[in-house]
């Protein structure tokens, strides 16, 4: 499946929740790193690239955030958007193209870009201390993905996991950007009636 997944539901009204998916590279312990902190300087919160881009500077959207979903052999890079039926179609097509660039190498992420989703996560690992459950996730998760024998054995402190996420570069960065390019779209719409055509 080389490609990218994108879809509009909506039930009534015209106010839509538009899903996207796509496929990247493996998710080794590093790569998985760098794909978290991909996915929080595109979608992340407010100031990240897309809610900008998209919902900011173009106005075609009300929300719009990412995650990736790391497995061992693929990492399924998600974008949920939330916007208006007549702009469905300009918000897939401007989120495309944001995700493009980036992959491309034509507008890669700055320092302040990167500084930022680094600082987002490493807040997310402070929060989940709060939820035993939701801290054992995170580790065993980073565990599934070690080919690291001595992982295992290690104690995941904060300041562990912060060190993890502040070592990863921008070269790591850029390389797991680049496994998005070329992802040929297809698109699929599950809407009212009225926007059947889109």
């Amino acid at each position: 499946a080389q490609g990218m997944g994108m879809g509009v539901q909506g039930g009534l009204g015209q106010q839509l929740g538009q899903p996207m998916g796509m496929l990247g590279g493996a998710s080794q312990q590093m790569a998985f790193m760098g794909q978290q902190q991909m996915s929080a300087a595109l979608g992340g919160y407010m100031s990240s690239r897309l809610w900008l881009e998209v919902r900011e500077a173009r106005g075609l959207a009300y929300s719009i955030r990412t995650d990736v979903d790391s497995f061992e052999d693929v990492a399924l890079f998600n974008v949920c958007i939330g916007l208006k039926s007549e702009k469905a179609q300009e918000g897939v097509e401007a989120t495309t193209q944001v995700i493009e660039r980036l992959a491309n190498d034509e507008e890669p992420l700055d320092e302040r870009e990167i500084s930022r989703a680094k600082d987002y996560l490493k807040g997310l690992h402070v929060l989940s201390y709060d939820d035993a459950l939701s801290h054992a996730s995170s580790v065993g998760h980073y565990l599934a993905l070690s080919s690291d024998a001595s992982a295992a054995k290690t104690v995941y402190t904060k300041a562990h996991f912060a060190k993890l996420i502040q070592g990863v570069t921008s070269n790591e960065i850029a390389r797991e950007a680049s496994l998005l390019r070329g992802r040929r779209p297809f698109v699929t719409y599950i809407a009212p009636e009225e926007l059947k055509g889109l």
